[in-house]
């Protein structure tokens, strides 16, 4: 039914919308999605509505903990989770649907049928530490798949061993094209970029609810039927993914019947059991666990109110709401599957690990205070300021055989980089230039090159007076007075060139090519001195300033 009966039938839509006025409002659903490894839901993120969030609620943090996902820019109605995979499900309609009542699942609702039902995808990867997450595609929309068809109503989507499924079922309501059977559900797999049919149950049921839910391989369809009985289907769908040059294998069914009552609203699966629950009575989320020979009930969840998401995530339970009172905070309540016991209730779970980005800046800014530390704290008294003694035959090292000394030292930080956070040299180059692309191990590697670099830099300047790159080039360093430099000199001039690369420009415009790091710890570069030529009497080397 679409806006047609509002210009049909305006009385009729008057009276329809003050009986509606009249009844209890209940709570809206939000878009959300479990798997054994990860919960999903989705919240607008600006007032229009216009950009809504992903918040992500991992099975490997603490109850009720999530972080913040990426951020979509058309609001999703159906979302399915998988291991490692968000599917995302749009329908477009052609202008605002009209809503009779904002209800549970058990209530309806006139909209308009959809013009487009666009899918896409998001995968999740686990970061370089505990807690660290990546979503990809990286800073960019979501992959976009082929949408599914319009026709009728989308019952349900479920992503069984990452393959996309969904269920449709006819409505009478729906002005777009019938099913090719008329009257008939359809089961469509995503394989090879087109929505193929897969058979159903034989004795599923015409004209019944029917709920659509996936854990892991197993792919199950739930119906109610008589006498309080849920009918459960279940197939291994391990086999839907893979094999792109043939057909999917045809699922063998097998069902059971057990055991529901009456105020269930929805089912879900955790931990490979059938778990109802029920949300209209008020200010509470029931939930009980489906046997053959009875329900049995798990602790509730109480307090809530205002739009909430139910969802699964390994063994536990999640009810995440926003509240209609004063508090902004999105609230949140966890249920065992396992013990029926609550885990946590409260506010959600701040989110105190920084991202890749912070985590970089963060490393710049202590760069940046070292170099003020160096110049401020550590200024050289008036016996560094003195001019170095430089030993007979040497003379200070010019811009470019330094900057080649420089590179050479981070090749093994570099190369350790790569083989421990398994990234490429172009992923790390990326990193120090604050590419908007940059993963978190990309950031890791680059710092763990960076801080390889500074210890190795330092430890052979105090040991040997020369690093790698220095022995390479025939380079030494030398203090003040001519020995090698003590272990907070080799400390602070591998820091300064390495945390603060825009100081190298220094040596570039120096007329005797100094590093601040020199001048700061009262040190130099040198190089054997060229041999004089034949009848050119020999010149004394230029001496650093001071300061």
């Amino acid at each position: 039914m679409s806006f047609s009966i509002a210009h049909a039938c305006p009385r009729a839509l008057a009276l329809i919308l003050l009986f509606a006025a009249a009844l209890p409002a209940r709570a809206s659903f939000l878009p959300s999605a479990g798997s054994t490894q990860h919960g999903w839901i989705s919240l607008p993120a600006d007032k229009e509505g216009r950009v809504t969030g992903l918040y992500h609620f991992p099975a490997m943090l603490d109850p009720g903990v999530a972080r913040a996902g990426p951020r979509l820019a058309s609001a999703p109605t159906h979302l399915a989770a998988s291991e490692d995979r968000l599917l995302i499900v749009i329908d477009e309609v052609a202008s605002p649907p009209l809503t009779l009542l904002t209800t549970s699942n058990k209530a309806g609702s006139f909209a308009q049928a959809p013009v487009q039902r666009r899918v896409q995808s998001i995968s999740v990867r686990p970061g370089v530490a505990p807690g660290y997450f990546e979503y990809r595609p990286l800073n960019r929309a979501p992959e976009t798949l082929p949408s599914l068809p319009i026709w009728g109503r989308l019952e349900g989507v479920a992503l069984a061993s990452s393959a996309p499924i969904a269920l449709l079922a006819p409505s009478t309501a729906s002005p777009n094209p019938a099913p090719a059977r008329p009257g008939d559900r359809a089961l469509l797999v995503l394989h090879n970029q087109q929505w193929i049919e897969l058979p159903l149950p034989d004795d599923l049921l015409p004209g019944v609810r029917t709920r659509l839910l996936a854990d892991g391989p197993r792919l199950s369809i739930a119906q109610e039927s008589a006498g309080d009985r849920l009918r459960v289907w279940s197939a291994d769908a391990s086999e839907l993914r893979g094999r792109p040059t043939q057909p999917p294998p045809p699922l063998t069914w097998t069902s059971e019947d057990l055991a529901t009552l009456a105020e269930a609203d929805l089912y879900m699966l955790a931990a490979g059991q059938v778990v109802a629950v029920d949300v209209d009575t008020p200010g509470e989320v029931r939930f009980w666990l489906l046997r053959t020979a009875g329900a049995h009930a798990l602790e509730s969840t109480r307090g809530v109110s205002g739009d909430r998401a139910i969802f699964p995530v390994g063994e536990r339970l999640y009810t995440v709401w926003k509240p209609t009172g004063s508090d902004p905070r999105l609230q949140v309540g966890v249920i065992s599957a396992l013990t029926g016991a609550a885990l946590y209730s409260g506010p959600v779970g701040a989110d105190p690990i920084v991202s890749g980005r912070e985590l970089h800046t963060l490393a710049l800014m202590l760069g940046f205070v070292l170099l003020t530390i160096m110049i401020f704290a550590l200024r050289p008294d008036a016996a560094q300021r003195q001019a170095a003694s430089i030993p007979e035959g040497w003379s200070l090292a010019g811009p470019g055989v330094r900057s080649l000394a420089v590179l050479i030292d981070l090749v093994p930080g570099l190369v350790i980089g790569a083989v421990v956070f398994k990234v490429r040299p172009g992923d790390m180059l990326s990193a120090a230039m604050l590419s908007p692309d940059t993963l978190m191990s990309d950031v890791a590697a680059f710092l763990t090159a960076i801080g390889i670099t500074i210890l190795h830099s330092a430890g052979s300047e105090m040991l040997a007076g020369r690093t790698l790159g220095k022995w390479i080039m025939g380079l030494r360093v030398v203090s003040i007075d001519g020995k090698r430099p003590s272990l907070w000199q080799a400390l602070a001039r591998s820091a300064l060139k390495f945390l603060c690369p825009p100081l190298a420009l220094f040596v570039f415009l120096d007329v005797m090519s100094r590093h601040p790091a020199d001048v700061l710890t009262g040190s130099a570069v040198i190089r054997r001195a060229p041999e004089p030529r034949p009848g050119t009497p020999p010149q004394d080397p230029p001496q650093p300033g001071g300061g």
